[in-house]
C-alpha cells in the first residue's frame, strides 16, 4: 500500500486501485491534496519562497472539488468506479463548485453550512456559503493550474479557501466514519 493509502504501484508505475468505495477514493485523494497544500504552505513560511503559492492554491482548490464530489458519490456507496454511479454518473462532471454544491443532498448541503459556521464563526446561509464558493473563482482548480497562462496577477482569498477545504473535510470524515459503523 502506497503513503496516502489509495492502492500499490507496481513495477510498471501502475497504480493498482484496491476494490474500495468510489466515495472513500475520492475522500482519501482529497486529504492527499489537502496535506500536499499543508506542506507547500508550511515551506512558504519556512523559506518565504512565495513562488509556491500557486501550486498551494491548486493543490487545496483540487481537494475541494474532490470533497464536493464525494457527497455526490457516496449516494451509492456500493459504486467502485464512476460508471457504478448509473444516473448520477453525471453529476461528478465540472469543476465549479457552486454547480456541485447544488447537486449535493440538502441534507450534506445543511451539514456543510454549518460546520463553516461554526469554523467562520459566523451565521452562515446555504446562498452565502453558495456566494463564498462563486467568491473564491467557482473553479479556481482549473484556473490556477493554467495560472502561467494569465496575464495578469491573480488573487483568491487563502483563508476563505482553507475554511471551506476544512469544513467539507470535517463533514466528509463524519460521514465516512457513520458508513464505516
Amino acid at each position: 500500500m502506497n503513503r496516502s493509502g489509495t492502492g500499490e504501484e507496481s513495477s510498471r508505475g501502475t497504480l493498482v486501485r484496491p476494490s474500495k468505495p468510489l466515495y472513500k477514493t475520492l475522500y482519501d485523494l482529497a486529504n492527499c491534496y489537502n496535506e500536499s497544500a499543508e506542506i507547500i504552505l508550511s515551506t512558504i513560511i519556512t523559506t518565504k519562497a512565495t513562488e509556491f503559492i500557486a501550486p498551494a492554491i491548486m493543490c487545496r482548490s483540487f481537494a475541494i472539488e474532490l470533497l464536493l464530489k464525494f457527497f455526490i458519490a457516496i449516494e451509492k456507496p456500493a459504486a467502485r468506479s464512476k460508471s457504478d454511479l448509473g444516473e448520477i454518473e453525471d453529476n461528478l462532471r465540472g469543476h465549479k463548485y457552486s454547480e456541485l454544491f447544488d447537486r449535493l443532498d440538502n441534507t450534506y448541503q445543511l451539514l456543510i453550512v454549518e460546520c463553516f459556521s461554526d469554523l467562520a464563526v459566523q451565521n452562515t446561509s446555504k446562498d452565502l456559503f453558495r456566494e463564498h464558493l462563486i467568491n473564491l473563482g467557482d473553479d479556481p482548480f482549473v484556473k490556477w493550474r493554467y495560472i502561467y497562462e494569465s496575464p495578469t496577477t491573480k488573487h483568491i482569498d487563502i483563508k476563505l479557501l482553507g475554511l471551506i477545504a476544512k469544513s467539507l473535510g470535517l463533514v466528509a470524515y463524519k460521514e465516512t466514519q457513520r458508513k464505516i459503523s
